[in-house]
């Protein structure tokens, strides 16, 4: 029998919820039956089905508003083994010297309500063995930013994601690592996308791995969004528009000159701006570029200039204020 994964009906709690609740930011995604599945166990900021067999998580499910990401909380870096996993979680130790990132399945970004919650988000529970390039610049990289970018596009995300635990998992010393890793998101009862990206150094556009949710449970086994109407269900996780998931593409605020010269003065990015982002290309939606390892210009990370002085970059990063270089 299939994994039953469901998001609820959007609920007056959620159009509300504050930033410091359990139940503010667990959403109570999954249903009963997923709870037949591994350990289930359940965090402030998400919620997770462990593997104990392959030693990671068999999917974690959190919501995300643009609202969540509006907070000026920092990594806490603290990887470490997940007290609440009854028979045991695997430690950093584990990892050391094996070639292999500890992968989130939840990004520490997006658990940036409050410290507590970020902290969490080290847990070891939630992480799966990742190539360093598609953890820290590749597909899953992107696909963690197009969420932050999306976030602030709707109302609410929901989101679940984790490894695909089939025969094509491949031991090395105490870590299973995954051949595909999934993600679905849905936006309330509008849209909803999935993907199945391979667990590669590829250089792709995340967009090229997009699935209906349909075809992502049969790779995965798993069932999602059950709680829908039979009928809203079937349509929506039997059709993909990725025009409705567009991320944006536009170029030329300033020339490769001036970025290298740092003299960006004249650069204007107004209230939903866009700026061109490396490798993906991403909306300002707060009126501030950025992407991994730095906006162009004279210093790494930001790059903003609009009336604003406090802006969320567009794969999350705040600016604590406005500065034009």
């Amino acid at each position: 029998m299939k994994t039953k994964l469901l998001v609820t009906t959007l609920s007056v709690l959620f159009l509300v919820w504050g930033c410091s609740s359990f139940t503010n930011r667990q959403n109570k995604n999954i249903s009963k039956n997923a709870y037949d599945v591994g350990e289930i166990v359940k965090h402030k900021g998400y919620v997770l089905s462990y593997n104990e067999q392959f030693e990671q998580p068999n999917w974690v499910e959190y919501s995300l508003k643009c609202s969540d990401l509006d907070n000026n909380v920092r990594r806490t870096n603290d990887y470490r083994a997940d007290p609440l996993v009854k028979t045991g979680s695997l430690t950093p130790a584990d990892y050391k010297y094996s070639g292999y990132d500890q992968g989130h399945m939840a990004p520490a970004r997006d658990m940036s309500t409050n410290v507590e919650i970020m902290s969490e988000s080290f847990y070891m529970s939630n992480m799966a063995p990742q190539i360093p390039y598609f953890n820290r610049s590749g597909l899953w990289k992107k696909s963690e930013s197009a969420v932050r970018q999306w976030a602030c596009q709707n109302e609410v995300l929901y989101i679940i994601a984790g490894p695909v635990l089939d025969d094509s998992v491949k031991q090395k010393g105490k870590l299973y690592i995954p051949s595909k890793f999934f993600k679905v998101i849905r936006a309330s009862d509008k849209k909803m996308i999935g993907f199945i990206f391979p667990h590669s150094e590829s250089k792709d556009g995340i967009l090229k791995y997009a699935k209906t949710i349909d075809e992502v449970e049969q790779v995965t086994s798993l069932d999602f969004f059950s709680d829908l109407p039979d009928n809203l269900e079937k349509k929506l996780e039997s059709t993909l528009d990725v025009k409705m998931w567009e991320l944006s593409s536009v170029k030329g605020f300033y020339n490769r000159k001036e970025r290298k010269s740092g003299k960006v003065s004249d650069l204007k990015l107004l209230y939903g701006g866009k700026c061109e982002v490396g490798e993906i290309m991403s909306a300002s939606l707060r009126g501030c570029c950025s992407y991994h390892g730095g906006a162009y210009g004279p210093k790494r990370g930001r790059a903003c200039c609009t009336k604003e002085k406090k802006v969320i970059c567009s794969d999350g990063t705040i600016s604590p204020g406005c500065n034009c270089y």
